[in-house]
């Protein structure tokens, strides 16, 4: 086995393949696994095996199509579209499910606060949280974000936006219920995407699950073999 320490997303990566192996890549995120994809085609590897992930994570503001067909699609995806497939999670448990939705009021409710309190016009990004603190509270939280992006919070009635953020919150979840019917069909549309740009480039290519959804929902397989 050997490692080798680099940028897999730079030009410099082409000269890791070879015309002689098998390219494999569990949840490769965005960019990886496209980047992946067409370099392997470049150095006609005779097989690529990879399931793609975080399809968002890209460096452009629009997906940007693959195949002939897709990119005569009309269809434009944004980074935040790309992020609806990765809306359903089933791993975790019930303790990281309530600790994500405690987070996401908290996240809410201190940006109601900042816009009505400071003036904020946009959202103000706030650091990761270890998720134990979360149990501490929302004032808690909302000092603590303070602390970390250098504001101050004087007089502030914490309950009141939390009460806020919880309206909020169950607002935006109805919302999600209406993107939940685009999850799989969307996710579907970026693998084959891929799929049959591997097809253009003389491979016999295979699209499977892998395992089941309540191991991960991100269970799409593209397996592609080089024609002879």
């Amino acid at each position: 086995m050997t490692f080798v320490q680099g940028d897999a997303l730079s030009d410099t990566s082409r000269g890791v393949l070879n015309s002689k192996q098998h390219a494999v890549a569990l949840h490769a995120c965005g960019d990886l696994h496209v980047s992946l994809i067409r370099k392997g085609v470049d150095a006609q590897l005779p097989a690529m095996t990879l399931s793609p992930c975080c399809y968002h994570l890209i460096q452009t503001d629009l997906y940007q199509p693959m195949s002939e067909l897709a990119k005569a699609s009309c269809l434009s995806l944004t980074k935040a579209e790309l992020r609806i497939p990765l809306q359903e999670t089933v791993t975790g448990g019930a303790r990281v499910h309530r600790h994500r939705n405690l987070e996401m009021r908290y996240r809410l409710g201190l940006d109601l606060l900042l816009r009505e309190t400071l003036g904020a016009s946009d959202y103000i990004p706030v650091p990761s949280i270890k998720k134990s603190q979360l149990d501490e509270g929302f004032e808690a939280f909302c000092l603590w974000a303070a602390e970390k992006k250098g504001f101050r919070l004087t007089g502030v009635d914490f309950e009141h936006y939390l009460d806020k953020a919880e309206a909020r919150f169950w607002n935006m979840e109805r919302l999600s219920l209406v993107q939940q019917i685009f999850r799989r069909p969307l996710e579907l549309w970026l693998a084959l995407d891929k799929s049959l740009y591997l097809e253009q480039n003389g491979y016999q290519v295979s699209l499977k699950q892998f395992c089941s959804r309540e191991v991960t929902p991100r269970n799409l397989l593209i397996h592609a073999e080089k024609r002879l």
